[in-house]
């Protein structure tokens, strides 16, 4: 360990049993610090902006009585890996072994105001928002805060109350009892200069020792949470939430801290004494859990040995149709009520959730706009939006309308499909379609049918598959329409738009397969799938509100119709 005497301002390295009593230094990082090979000169330390904190660390501590002090910014020579490594894996208890610790809060000034103000200067000090700061704050048991000017604010124990308040730390001096959410939740709003440091700065507070590797990105996260559940079996390591518009399935582990945003509350509670340790595979995490229902079912309902407050959790599990035994976790967790698990009989199975390779963008669109605005303009009046589910599968939702036209939720790597219909009463219909395809890529059809006035609804069937996102048709009239997919900035995360257009000159931009009229013939099903009818409705108005959906069957999953998906035990998704 390298010391910085109070005094000289001299580098010394200390091993073992000899190193002294010291003061360590906690701060957030400005321009200018000053390194471990400008401290070597003074005359070129005293000129860096930085040096006035190391002058007011080691003044306040010579008065203390130390003769060395801890600062991380000229004490770790970060030109060295090795040095930088070892750094990292002892800083925290480097921090549990100061005799004292100073927090210097450069942006607060101590008669600025009340403290205790909602917009004093302490509470909006940045120093709350940084990643470091976080282990720096848990692991000394003694520490003084300090403004710009060295003024005492106070220390952890005097300002408890305030810091708890601001930080959301209910464990401030017994951190070891918290949960392993609770530990990520404190940590889910503080920022970091490197993507990496969203775990290197909370290994110390889990006792996890590991090589950083920066340049490894989100996979440093994913390490610390491996090496989580290789020493502990607190399963709450799991209790965590997807951000509302990404993919509502992925992997077992959280991508980063954020997803434990709402996870303050969650303790261990054991539920199935009897569980078997979890074990990471190549096939991925290894979990024997008990679940509602068989677990050969497309849904899989398996509770938590934590809580939610007094409520048990328990993970949605999705099975995988490419793999046996194979899941994807849901984005949502369940709250089940303690009473309900006792009356249910649930048997032990064996389930291995994968990991998405650091949560890379999801390859499904989450949102999607079909933009109808051209097409309405000739005439034609939008009168069903319809999806399509594979029977067993997870449905697509649809959304409001964002001013362009329809708009589509979570997707799913189901060979799903969706239509909006547009009609021209007594002439023409329009079908536009959107699906993804067996090899999991999305894919955009445009079929047509003809109806003379007062003539019977016909079926229309349409294909399972796909292959391209644009295609053009050639009409009746020799008029030509045309469907465009295109990413869309505006709706976030994987947006998309469907762009229909209707061409009066006939253009054909995009051949496609050529011109293919809606029939009762034409099907592009895939083997072993029947293809899903289309039934249009015979009356149909201009006025109508509100679309009615195509079959009763797939009523409640029409466009204005969004109740709360149900598992297939009656379990609601969401908590109420």
């Amino acid at each position: 360990m390298r010391l910085i005497h109070t005094t000289t301002y001299k580098l010394r390295e200390f091993y073992g049993n000899d190193i002294p009593p010291y003061a360590i230094l906690s701060h957030r990082w400005e321009t200018e610090e000053v390194t471990a090979q400008e401290i070597m000169n003074l005359d070129v330390a005293r000129r860096r902006r930085g040096w006035e904190k190391i002058q007011g660390c080691c003044e306040k501590a010579r008065k203390d009585g130390w003769d060395f002090c801890w600062i991380d910014s000229c004490c770790i020579d970060k030109s060295s890996s090795a040095e930088l490594s070892e750094a990292i894996n002892s800083m925290f208890d480097w921090y549990r072994c100061a005799q004292v610790c100073y927090a210097y809060l450069s942006d607060v000034s101590w008669k600025a105001s009340d403290h205790w103000a909602p917009s004093s200067d302490f509470r909006l000090s940045r120093w709350f928002t940084r990643g470091w700061t976080l282990q720096e704050l848990l692991a000394p048991h003694w520490i003084q805060f300090f403004d710009q000017e060295w003024n005492e604010i106070g220390t952890k124990s005097s300002l408890g109350d305030l810091i708890s308040s601001i930080t959301g730390i209910t464990h401030l001096f017994n951190f070891n009892d918290a949960s392993v959410a609770q530990k990520m939740c404190w940590a889910s709003k503080r920022e970091s200069t490197r993507i990496e440091d969203q775990a290197y700065s909370l290994m110390g507070l889990f006792n996890v020792k590991m090589p950083p590797l920066y340049g490894e990105g989100r996979h440093a996260f994913m390490r610390l949470q491996h090496e989580i559940i290789n020493r502990t079996d607190d399963e709450t390591i799991f209790a965590w939430k997807r951000h509302s518009g990404l993919a509502e399935e992925g992997g077992m582990l959280a991508p980063s801290p954020a997803y434990f945003e709402r996870s303050g509350l969650v303790r261990t509670l054991i539920f199935d004494p009897e569980r078997p340790p979890h074990t990471l595979t190549n096939k991925g995490l290894r979990l024997e859990l008990l679940s509602l229902g068989p677990a050969t079912a497309v849904e899989v309902i398996a509770p938590l040995n934590c809580v939610d407050g007094v409520d048990q959790l328990a993970l949605r599990l999705w099975k995988n149709h490419s793999m046996a035994r194979s899941y994807a976790r849901g984005s949502e967790l369940h709250h089940l009520g303690t009473a309900f698990l006792k009356t249910q009989s649930m048997p032990r199975s064996v389930f291995f959730v994968g990991q998405t390779p650091d949560d890379p963008p999801s390859p499904f669109p989450q949102r999607v706009v079909f933009d109808t605005r051209n097409i309405q303009s000739f005439g034609f009046s939008l009168v069903e939006r319809q999806v399509y589910p594979i029977a067993g599968c997870a449905h697509w939702v649809w959304a409001n309308d964002d001013g362009r036209g329809p708009t589509l939720h979570h997707f799913k790597p189901y060979w799903q499909r969706a239509a909006v219909v547009l009609e021209k009463i007594d002439y023409l219909t329009l079908i536009l379609i959107l699906g993804i395809s067996k090899k999991n890529h999305l894919w955009v059809d445009v079929v047509y049918q003809e109806r003379a006035p007062g003539a019977p609804p016909s079926k229309v069937k349409l294909s399972e598959d796909g292959t391209t996102d644009r295609i053009s048709r050639t009409l009746p009239d020799g008029r030509s329409t045309t469907l465009l997919l295109k990413k869309d900035r505006l709706l976030g995360h994987e947006g998309y738009v469907v762009e229909a257009t209707l061409d009066p000159k006939g253009g054909i931009p995009w051949p496609g397969m050529g011109s293919r009229q809606a029939s009762s013939q034409s099907s592009f099903s895939s083997p072993g799938l029947e293809s899903k009818p289309f039934l249009l409705e015979d009356k149909h108005s201009h006025q109508e509100k509100e679309p009615k959906p195509l079959t009763k069957a797939l009523s409640a999953m029409s466009f204005r119709s969004k109740p709360d998906r149900k598992s297939s035990f009656g379990i609601s998704t969401s908590k109420s």
